[in-house]
Formats: structure tokens, C-alpha cells, sequence
């Protein structure tokens, strides 16, 4: 059994992990189950570049540096945010420069180190800057609303918070720090925690939810993870408050809300790729790019596991899909695709090239995500989902 705590609440609710059968149907407690029965097909689907903004040299707006974000809004214009100069940039669906929202600064509409944003229901901006201490609204149009006071301490290079119908924030943080023992390799107790605060009245609310085990190597400076060693991955949907959780050794995804309920599990037999001596020499060659950043690692080849993990990342489409990337060798990387009722309905190849993180968006036509050349230089990519039986 794995409990949820509301600690703003006082209150623990479990979290039921369920085991998807092939039909639709419910467990004893109601919750609904659902999956692709044995033998139907599962569609095709690849997805074909149609736009990339960006360029090696060119005008500021077309050059980036550090992207940290992407939105799409209901008209298909694109929102980059990137990072180093602190601004951001409106592109229309044809690829064209709009605008420029923000500079870098402390004062009124600008930011220090915006890491992310997201989208309102009422169609407002939310920018999170954790080195002002807040959050910023910007409107429809692009002018500053109002900002409210950033309500945890810690974050990531990316922010995955959001806002929802009742205009309450949402942000990941850090429950605990990591505490290291006389092993070279960490494990590391649940430490993320969702965050809910209400600017209205003031009230946070801690939401725990489960993780699996994570193992980090001790550094000079604090930890990094071992390369290829699974981890834990989120996404979460303020504006229908669900989140989705993994382990990702394992191909086994939980939907649940944030009242602790399971809504569904999305989960297949796939037999994780074993480590290649490719592989290992590429881990050696990471590890060995961060000591010369953060000075020395306590690390030897014989903490690498033997398999990687099943899973990359998933993320939560505009119409309620859910796309399910797995980790693969292959120069063209394929993602499970669920309909809104967690029926597994199709495969994608999405090119490898195209980075899980900052967050891409998925909409009902298109594919949108970061994707770095062979000399660094960052673009913002567009692929049309072609659709195959």
C-alpha cells in the first residue's frame, strides 16, 4: 500500500497501484480500468517536421541560448522562453517573430531566472521566476497582471508547476535533503512533493506521492544520478487535478488525483534494453565531463546497471492523450500513445533528436519540442502527427 499526505490537511488517503486487464471494465472499489484488448491493432503514426524557428546566426529573436520553455496558445502561435536573456519570444504558426514579452531584470515585467510557464484557464500567462522570489501574470495581451510571491524555496532547471480553475498554484519541491551514507552510491528515500498554495488565503498544502528508489553518486559539491540508473518521472494537469507518476524501471504509469485516488494504471510487458559496451563508454565519457566541471566522483563501471530503464518520459497532450516515451536506440524513438479513457490506441516515432525536456506539447495535430544540432545550436521544432493504420 502507498499513502498520499495532504499535510496542509491532515489527512492520509492510499493510493491503490490497479492491474489493467485487456476490456473495459472496473475494480471492486469502482475504479475504472481500461486498456487495448488483445488483438486489435494498434495505429502507426509518425510525426513529420513541418516548422523549425531558430538559426545559427540571424536576427536576436531567431538565436537561442538556454530554452526553458514551450507553449502553443489556441491560435497556434508559439511561446519560447529563453533563459540566458531572460524574455519571451511570440512566434506566429508560420514561424514569424510577434513579440518579445519580459527583459531581464527585478523590476515590473521583467524576470531574473524565469525557468518556465504555463497557462491559465482563463487564458492568462503565469511565468514562474524563482531568483524574484515570484510568480508573474501576463495577460492575454502580454501585459503584467499582478505577481504573487513564490511559495517554495527550491527548484529545477525547468519549472512543472501550473495554475488551476480556481486560480491556485501549483510547484513541484524538495521534501528533504539528500543525506549521504559511507557508500559511494546514495539511495535515496521519496523527497519531491507537489505544492498547492492558494494566493486567496494564504494556505499551502503538501501532497506526497509514491516514488521508487533512486541512487546518486556523491560529488564535491553535492550528488548526480548514475548514468542509465532509473529514476522517477511526473506530469501533472492542474486543471483537472490528475497526476501521473513512474518508476522507470518498469513500464507502469499511475493516474490518480490529488485526493489520493488511482484513476487508472497504464501498463505493458516490455523487457528493458540491456547496456552496451557503447554505453558504458558513453556513461564513462558523462562522468567524466562533470569532474571537470565539479571536480572529483566516487564511481566505478561496476555501478552501472545492466539494463536500462524502460521508460524516457511521458507527457499529457492538449485533448487528453497521454504520450509515452520509451527509451530506445533507434534514430527515430518510439512513444505509446493513450486516448483520454487510457486506451492504448497507437505508436509514434518521434525523431530522437527531439529532447524530453523542457516539456514538449502535444496538440491534436502537431508534435511541438527542443532540438539541439551538431554544434549546440537550439531550435523549436514542429511535427505534424501523420496518422497510419
Amino acid at each position: 500500500m502507498i499513502s498520499v499526505l495532504l499535510k496542509g490537511a491532515n489527512n492520509i488517503r492510499s493510493w491503490p497501484l490497479l492491474l489493467l486487464v485487456g476490456s473495459t471494465g472496473c475494480s471492486p472499489d469502482g475504479t475504472e480500468q481500461v486498456s487495448r484488448a488483445p488483438g486489435e491493432s494498434i495505429e502507426q503514426w509518425t510525426i513529420v517536421e513541418d516548422l523549425r524557428i531558430g538559426a545559427i546566426e540571424g536576427s536576436e529573436a531567431e538565436t537561442f541560448s538556454q530554452i526553458r520553455g514551450i507553449l502553443v496558445d489556441r491560435q497556434g502561435q508559439i511561446l519560447v522562453l529563453d533563459f540566458v536573456a531572460q524574455e519571451i519570444r511570440v512566434f506566429s504558426p508560420e514561424g514569424a517573430h510577434m513579440a518579445t514579452l519580459g527583459r531581464k531584470g527585478s523590476g515590473p515585467g521583467e524576470f531574473r531566472q524565469a525557468n518556465g510557464m504555463a497557462w491559465a484557464t482563463d487564458g492568462n500567462l503565469y511565468v514562474n521566476d524563482p531568483r524574484n522570489g515570484r510568480v508573474m501574470v501576463l495577460s492575454t495581451g502580454g501585459q503584467e497582471i499582478t505577481t504573487y510571491r513564490r511559495f517554495v524555496s527550491s527548484w529545477g532547471y525547468t519549472w512543472e508547476g501550473g495554475v488551476d480553475s480556481l486560480g491556485r498554484l501549483y510547484d513541484y519541491a524538495i521534501e528533504r535533503t539528500v543525506r549521504f551514507d559511507r557508500s559511494p552510491g546514495v539511495k535515496v528515500e521519496p523527497q519531491w512533493v507537489l505544492v498547492r498554495y492558494d494566493p486567496a488565503t494564504q494556505g499551502v498544502d503538501t501532497i506526497s506521492f509514491p516514488q521508487g528508489e533512486v541512487t546518486y553518486l556523491r560529488t564535491s559539491r553535492g550528488a548526480v544520478s548514475v548514468p542509465f540508473a532509473p529514476g522517477n518521472l511526473y506530469a501533472f494537469e492542474p486543471s483537472i487535478g490528475h497526476i501521473w507518476f513512474a518508476h522507470t524501471a518498469t513500464y507502469r504509469i499511475t493516474e490518480a488525483t490529488l485526493d489520493g485516488d488511482t484513476v487508472r494504471v497504464f501498463e505493458r510487458d516490455v523487457d528493458p534494453e540491456p547496456l552496451t559496451a557503447a554505453d558504458r563508454e558513453s556513461a564513462m565519457e558523462s562522468l567524466a565531463g562533470i569532474m571537470e566541471r565539479i571536480g572529483h566522483v566516487d564511481f566505478n563501471p561496476s555501478m552501472l546497471p545492466s539494463h536500462k530503464p524502460v521508460l524516457r518520459h511521458f507527457v499529457r497532450a492538449t485533448n487528453g492523450q497521454l504520450w509515452v516515451r520509451l527509451e530506445s536506440r533507434d534514430t527515430s524513438v518510439s512513444h505509446d500513445v493513450f486516448n483520454s479513457e487510457g486506451v492504448w490506441i497507437a505508436q509514434a516515432r518521434v525523431p530522437s533528436s527531439y529532447r524530453p525536456y523542457p516539456r514538449p506539447v502535444v496538440t491534436d495535430r502537431y508534435f511541438y519540442a527542443v532540438t539541439t544540432d551538431s554544434l549546440g545550436v537550439s531550435y523549436v521544432v514542429r511535427g505534424r502527427i501523420d496518422r497510419e493504420r
